[in-house]
């Protein structure tokens, strides 16, 4: 059943105080007259348009109708072709793009992630051929109405996240549409529908079959739109969890209920780097058994790597909150010198708390982590981050021979000049003389 819905006040109201907004409105509206002017239907769709109904900042705006890539890039000087064989074609107007898509029809999922046949559809068929209900609405720019084929406004004015149609099919058909149910509900906190819900759970095992460079993309969406305790909470309840962290498979409610209290530490918006670390750091509840030279926070990180396909720097940055978190735990006895070192971290306070929290969930003593802030506000500047007072040419001019030996009297020179007991150049070469002479 059709249901049409006037936006024309929301509308108004989001574009009155949002120049953006008006610049993102304004060229997807031009796209779409330019389409209607050519003969062609043309409608917003997706995710725009449950923004605008939920009061919710817009990102991105997509176009649906009957034009077919070779008419779209005739119309339109400026456009990239990224998915003709999905009718796919990106339009570029002023500074924003938008992608335009031929309506389509889909049929046959044979490896769960994409359809065997595509072929020219019509504006139902596109719509039921998307994922869930809130995705399915579409938008008349000009006449500020939307256009509901699903039952989506109802779904959306109760909170409910329903598959279009059977929810088992939509599953099947991409697996990664499970994970797609956990994003979308956690970051708009809706209910999953009970049939969605059951389907999601069902279809967990194919989530194995999708890339990890997918999986790892719903992630990022899921934590940059505030869903990452929720989102955690979702995947454990819907047999997910283990799907997407390899080393999660053997994991307890405990460790769950850790990770859930660590991520809720964190800001609401976290980049995917914060959350996993939190994540790997919660199945490491036995924090003060680790090695000590980090060997099994290594291994960790290199699993999480991994399974997500991380880039080298957000491996390493992962990597470095692991074992940030290590030497907070261990830190009691070191030098004052490894003590700096671990405050220059940017990441200092973000995993201070982790371990707060990892501390006070087990009932351990929290004093020495209490007394790191307590040095760390009271080092001056120039403590934090001192100079470097010497250089390796410094080392060979005064007889050392390259070598390791260099490498530790440069470090020792630092933690020396860390802990205040050089302050100036001539204290260093001072100090470099009596080494030389022993």
């Amino acid at each position: 059943m059709r249901t049409v819905l006037d936006v024309r006040d929301k509308l108004a109201a989001l574009l009155a105080g949002d120049a953006e907004a008006r610049d993102l409105f304004g060229g997807a509206a031009e796209i779409v007259r330019k389409l209607r002017s050519a003969g062609h239907e043309a409608w917003f769709v997706g995710g725009a348009v449950r923004d605008l109904l939920l009061g919710r900042p817009i990102q991105d705006i997509d176009v649906t109708g009957s034009a077919s890539p070779d008419e779209v890039m005739a119309l339109f000087p400026r456009t990239v072709a990224v998915g003709e064989s999905f009718g796919v074609v990106r339009v570029l107007v002023g500074s924003h793009q938008f992608e335009v898509a031929l309506y389509r029809r889909e049929e046959g999922y044979s490896d769960g992630r994409h359809p065997d046949r595509v072929s020219p559809g019509t504006l139902e068929q596109d719509v039921e051929r998307r994922d869930f209900t809130a995705n399915g609405l579409v938008m008349d720019p000009d006449a500020g109405s939307i256009i509901d084929l699903v039952g989506g406004l109802s779904d959306i004015d109760r909170r409910i996240l329903r598959a279009i149609g059977i929810p088992s099919e939509r599953m099947e058909e991409d697996y990664l549409r499970t994970l797609r149910a956990v994003r979308f509900s956690s970051c708009l906190e809706f209910d999953l529908d009970p049939a969605t819900r059951e389907a999601v759970a069902a279809a967990a095992p194919g989530l194995e079959r999708i890339s990890r460079e997918r999986v790892r993309a719903e992630l990022e969406k899921m934590a940059h739109g505030g869903g990452a305790v929720r989102g955690l909470e979702l995947m454990e309840g819907l047999s997910l969890l283990g799907r997407v962290f390899p080393f999660w498979k053997s994991a307890g409610r405990r460790q769950v209920e850790t990770a859930l209290r660590l991520l809720a530490r964190l800001p609401r918006r976290v980049e995917l780097v914060e959350w996993l670390g939190a994540v790997a750091l919660a199945f490491e509840e036995g924090l003060l058994s680790w090695p000590t030279d980090g060997r099994k926070v290594r291994e960790r990180g290199a699993v999480l790597a991994d399974s997500l396909r991380l880039s080298g720097d957000e491996r390493r940055e992962v990597e470095q909150r692991l074992l940030l978190a290590l030497r907070m735990a261990r830190i009691r006895g070191e030098r004052q010198a490894r003590r700096i070192d671990l405050y220059r971290a940017d990441c200092f306070d973000e995993v201070l708390e982790l371990v707060r929290e990892l501390f006070a969930g087990r009932g351990l003593p929290t004093d020495t982590l209490a007394e790191l802030v307590f040095e760390r506000a009271s080092l001056p500047p120039e403590r934090l981050h001192p100079r470097r007072l010497l250089t390796g040419d410094d080392l060979t001019a005064a007889g050392i021979s390259r070598g390791p030996r260099i490498g530790a009297l440069l470090a020792e020179c630092e933690d020396l000049a860390a802990e205040g007991i050089l302050v100036t150049r001539e204290d260093a070469l001072a100090w470099l003389g009596r080494q030389t002479d022993s």
